[in-house]
Parts: C-alpha cells; structure tokens; sequence
C-alpha cells in the first residue's frame, strides 16, 4: 500500500505500469465468500435469518472515545458536494463557481430535500464560508485526480449488495468510481473512494470493503483500490492481492462482532 501527497496524481497510481498487470483472477471469490460465512455463521446466530445483519462502510469504522461530533448537516452536504464533483469532472465539466454549479447539479437530481433546504437558509456569511470551504476541496479534488483516458471506462456511485450466510447477513457498498482502463486480457478495473475527511486507518478499511465487495459482486479481482481525501490531497492506494483480501474479510468479521454485542 502506497500513502502519497502530491507526488502522482491518484489516477496514475490507480493505472500503474500497463507491462506489469497481471492476468484477470477469478478463483478469489469463492473462497472469500467460503471464509465470510464460515465463521459469520458463529457470529450472527438464527436471530439474524429473519432480520438480516447489515454491514456497511461506517460499522467498518472505529472512532476514539473523544472523538468530537460534527456539524452532521454541513459534513454531509460537503460529502454529497465532493460527489457530484467527482462525478462531473469524470466527464471532462470545468467549473466556473464549484458551489452553484455543484448545488445545481444535486438539485437537478433530488429535487427538493431538507439539506437542500438548510443549504438555501444559510446565512450570507455562512454561505460564503461554505462556498470558499467547496471551492476548496473541489481544487483538491481535480489537482489529485489529474486526467482520465480517452479510452477508459466510467461508473460512478455504484452500489453493491452481497447476501451471506443465506440472506443473514448483508454487505452494501457504494464504490464512487469505477474505472475499466480497458487492456483486454490483463486485470483492468480500478475502484477510487473520496472522502472530506482526512485519510486514516479507517480509510484503509474502506478500501479493502471495496475490493472485497466488487470481488463478490463481479467474481473478478480489481487491480487496485484507492481513497483520495479533498480535505488534504493525501491518497492511499493499493495493490489488491490474497494479503488485502485476506485483512478485508478479517474486517468484516470484526465489524460483525461488533454489531452483534450491541
């Protein structure tokens, strides 16, 4: 795993040196699935079968005891902002005001929302605090992007539900992009996660839930998975191999256990 800040952009790191990607590997999945319900069937007991344990990217985190709350409306609006940016610089869009055009684009697809309208009740000065805080980020955000290829395929925002253990558990995923360089024959799909939140240990989980989670989903093994922070430009990208695999589903078992005891 590679930790960088401002030394290649995160597009580069994901697409590596085409010379050395290795063939598509597609035996990972069914042993991954074999070792998530061997021991998930332990964890969760027959409560579980009818009122299914639901295992998602914030029960991977871990957070201090003193960690301080957040402003839980403008952290989200930030989140789904840094978003739509994401989604509209994978289309080649430059911004001329990165929080009316990104506001425009969330109305567009929502319509109306409560946060759209906390987002219209903002005060003059605390609209233009947020604005520059979007501008911001979204800065980051392209500078640690760089350019993606005329020839790679794009998804955004795709949403992954594997069942386990027979519908006792579920792991539900959203991958913010997923990129096909589109090399036939060779391991070819990327997975990028953003996050407005400084990157850390638990950053490293959420790449691993996504590979993890596109494995199952796909039967295919992605060459690499990364998370890219716009509050500081820092990424984490990494080599998905037996290693990282073997570590996600160790999370997962985790997780569960710990959603259990609750």
């Amino acid at each position: 795993m590679t930790s960088a800040l401002d030394s290649v952009t995160v597009l580069q790191a994901l697409r590596g040196n085409r010379a050395e990607r290795p063939a598509p590997r597609t035996a990972d999945a069914a042993h991954l699935r074999a070792a998530l319900e061997d021991s998930l069937y332990a964890i969760v007991g027959p409560q579980h079968f009818f009122n299914p344990l639901v295992l998602r990217t914030q029960e991977l985190r871990e957070l201090p005891l003193d960690f301080p709350a957040p402003d839980y409306s403008l952290a989200r609006v930030r989140g789904i902002l840094m978003h739509h940016a994401l989604r509209l610089l994978s289309v080649g869009y430059s911004f001329t005001n990165p929080f009316e055009d990104l506001t425009s684009a969330w109305r567009c697809e929502v319509g109306e929302s409560d946060l759209l309208v906390f987002v219209d009740h903002l005060d003059a000065e605390d609209r233009a605090k947020f604005a520059t805080e979007i501008a911001a980020h979204t800065a980051t955000l392209r500078h640690g992007l760089g350019t993606f290829g005329s020839g790679w395929s794009l998804r955004s925002t795709v949403r992954v539900a594997n069942l386990l253990c027979s519908g006792a558990v579920a792991l539900r995923d959203t991958i913010d992009l997923s990129i096909d360089t589109g090399d036939d024959g060779d391991c070819t799909t990327v997975l990028l996660d953003i996050t407005t939140a400084p990157l850390d240990e638990n950053s490293e989980k959420v790449l691993r839930f996504h590979a993890l989670n596109q494995t199952l989903r796909t039967g295919v093994t992605p060459l690499r998975s990364a998370v890219l922070s716009t509050a500081t430009g820092e990424q984490l990208v990494a080599e998905v191999d037996a290693a990282l695999l073997t570590q996600a589903v160790a999370d997962v078992l985790e997780a569960a256990e710990r959603k259990c005891r609750v």
